[in-house]
């Protein structure tokens, strides 16, 4: 966040991420084509350009890539181009980008280095990278450079963020307080649990690699991926709304692998050229069998269909504003205009903690800290004059009565003075002493439990 924190410098508009994160996706979608084009220039024959523009239609047609820019800022988002662009470049032989690609993914946090370890076991099982001789060192490099990243971000607390105790400990009956490594070490000592959970979330991962064809879980790099994607999802407390279309930024890093997956198996089924390495080498020249082709073309179809059925019905929800009032509501312009009142009044320098369903107008501060269901991280005071807003509109895992709670908390406990109360809008501003520790509002209530 730091070098991309200096755009705004040249124009101080929190709006610009999500401009950056739409830029990103469109990036990931030109390397996905890149390496389809690339694996029908080398594979197809006379079919390529059909195999092509099929494949760009199946891309452009997921409804995934809008959901993943309709919903907020993430960094897995912002991390997957470089992923796949690693990935691409591992199975073209072209490995500086690859180790550059990987180096810049890792700086956008453990999730993606989490991606770029399975881009290279899914390199040491791909029969491309095994034919070149170096190939499988630099696949097995890129291995230790994701574990190594990982074991270093856990071990400098750097994955707070994250929040691995909250989210996973539930599964082994870890406390909210356990360290990183004591859930990871629970979760590896007890399979059974995971894969309790897992089966109760197959359905969920079914409908994320279906946008993408499914078939590419036949093939190295979208097994692994997904399994490096759609796991750690499933496992999460909140798993039921991470893999739903609302919580796509989770589960968009899987979809182009699986997509360039799906072209390698029909490929594969019209050519006789598979992803993995053959257990036993023929002999001599084999004439392809009739049926190879007539065969790809149909599992082709099936495997276009699959992917159009789970993205039209996401289309009507998004041309319809994203209407999804379970998880997210809208805000009423009665409530938008006393948000945009509150604003103009605020203090410059004061530090704000923010409704999180409407946080994203104030991010232009210097120090903002949303609102969170329970359990909630303590907010530092870090400046004498600290103004709350608090609505229930757009809002995001703090029920109405959680927000009450809160609004009563800061006006009697903490004796904050009202700025303005009308219109589900309600702002207060509070001077806190020097000195005054991090600040836990009693937050009880969220939208998903364990």
């Amino acid at each position: 966040m730091w070098p991309i924190g200096l755009l705004g410098s040249l124009w101080p508009h929190p709006i610009v991420l999500l401009w950056m994160q739409d830029a990103a996706v469109v990036a990931t979608e030109l390397v996905a084509l890149l390496w389809i084009g690339r694996i029908c220039a080398e594979r197809a024959g006379a079919r390529r350009q059909q195999v092509a523009l099929i494949a760009l239609v199946a891309t452009v047609a997921n409804a995934w890539w809008w959901e993943a820019t309709i919903f907020d800022v993430h960094f897995e988002t912002f991390g997957m181009p470089f992923a796949l662009l690693s990935a691409y470049a591992l199975w073209q032989g072209r490995y500086r980008t690859a180790w550059a690609a990987a180096i810049v993914a890792l700086l956008f946090g453990d999730v993606v280095a989490l991606s770029i370890l399975f881009v290279g076991v899914a390199g040491l099982l791909s029969a491309r990278v095994r034919n070149r001789g170096r190939g499988v060192w630099h696949a097995a490099g890129l291995v230790a450079l994701g574990i190594g990243w990982l074991v270093l971000v856990t071990a400098l607390h750097g994955n707070r963020g994250s929040a691995v105790p909250i989210y996973y400990g539930w599964i082994v009956h870890e406390p909210s307080n356990a360290s990183s490594w004591a859930v990871f070490g629970a979760l590896a000592a007890h399979p059974s649990a995971d894969l309790h959970v897992l089966r109760t979330q197959t359905g969920a991962m079914w409908r994320v690699v279906a946008t993408g064809g499914a078939l590419g879980l036949l093939t190295p790099w979208g097994l692994l991926q997904a399994i490096g994607v759609l796991v750690p999802v499933a496992l999460n407390v909140n798993g039921p709304f991470w893999l739903l279309p609302v919580g796509a930024f989770q589960t968009i890093t899987a979809v182009p692998f699986v997509l360039v997956g799906t072209v390698m198996v029909l490929v594969w089924v019209g050519t006789g050229q598979p992803e993995w390495p053959r257990l036993r080498s023929g002999h001599g020249v084999r004439r392809l069998a009739r049926w190879r082709g007539p065969a790809a073309w149909v599992l082709g179809a099936a495997a276009l269909a699959l992917a159009l059925s789970q993205s039209l019905p996401l289309w009507d929800q998004l041309a319809s504003g994203w209407d999804t009032p379970s998880i997210l509501s809208s805000v009423t312009g009665t409530s938008a205009a006393q948000l945009g009142a509150v604003q103009a009044d605020i203090p410059a320098g004061a530090e704000l903690v923010v409704s999180g369903g409407v946080v994203g107008r104030f991010t232009d501060r210097e120090a903002v800290y949303p609102l969170e269901p329970a359990p909630q991280n303590p907010i530092p005071i870090t400046s004498h004059t600290v103004v709350f807003v608090l609505t229930d509109q757009g809002e995001e895992g703090v029920t109405s009565s959680g927000e009450r709670a809160d609004a009563a908390f800061v006006a009697h406990q903490l004796g904050a003075t009202l700025l303005l109360g009308r219109d589900g809008v309600t702002a207060y501003v509070w001077h806190p002493a020097p000195g005054t520790p991090p600040l836990v509002l009693p937050t009880t209530d969220a939208a998903a439990h364990p």
